[in-house]
């Protein structure tokens, strides 16, 4: 086998392994990305710790950061909600539940793709597809034309809260990070997907007969 198949094996291999394992959790980053802010989701849920609480058969998308409500993703999608058998308090809020003082209400987003799933923290909830079967993967998208990170009531950057589920191989949780730059591990898969193309293509190029 020539040496860029072998070596586009071992890239491919190394891309799968390292970026589906480094979102088992559900993570859902807040980012101010030009004039927009920008929320997206990845990462797979364990609900084996959750009991389910009731499902619809449409959604909705808003955000109500003082409360811990964030909600994002295709809203032509059904959806279930599992009640929290534990979860982290953070400050924020009346409940003592929410990611930042939030605006008084509920800021509604400009547009949303990808899986629909967030998590209602005041009333312990968490909001997957209908029929989820958990360890699928999720990822969805959720934008705010013309805001800030600030004016949609969310905590400052830098700030992660994290809320838990079940115990021991049932122990999960969901993350929100506000953050000004990619999550680390994004990067990582992005850096190891760039390297692998350019050692592929000085391949090629010592070897002309790869074409």
């Amino acid at each position: 086998m020539p040496r860029c198949h072998i070596l586009g094996c071992i890239c491919t291999i190394a891309i799968a392994l390292f970026c589906s394992t480094a979102r088992a959790d559900l993570i859902i980053n807040f980012a101010q990305v030009g004039n927009d802010v920008v929320a997206t989701g990845s990462g797979s849920a364990n609900l084996s710790g959750l009991t389910l609480f009731d499902s619809f058969p449409g959604a909705q998308i808003n955000l109500d950061a003082a409360t811990g409500n964030f909600r994002g993703g295709n809203t032509s999608m059904g959806f279930a909600r599992y009640r929290f058998l534990t979860i982290a308090p953070t400050g924020y809020g009346s409940f003592n539940v929410g990611f930042g003082p939030g605006t008084g209400g509920s800021n509604f987003p400009s547009s949303a793709t990808g899986d629909y799933f967030g998590l209602t923290a005041f009333n312990s909830m968490l909001l997957v597809p209908q029929n989820y079967v958990s360890g699928t993967q999720l990822s969805n998208t959720t934008t705010w034309i013309n805001r800030t990170l600030a004016n949609l009531g969310l905590a400052p950057v830098g700030s992660t809260f994290t809320y838990t589920w079940g115990s021991g191989v049932d122990a999960d949780s969901l993350t929100i990070n506000i953050t000004a730059v990619p999550e680390p591990s994004s990067v990582l898969c992005l850096t190891l997907g760039l390297s692998c193309v350019a050692l592929f293509r000085r391949e090629k190029l010592s070897n002309p007969l790869l074409g």
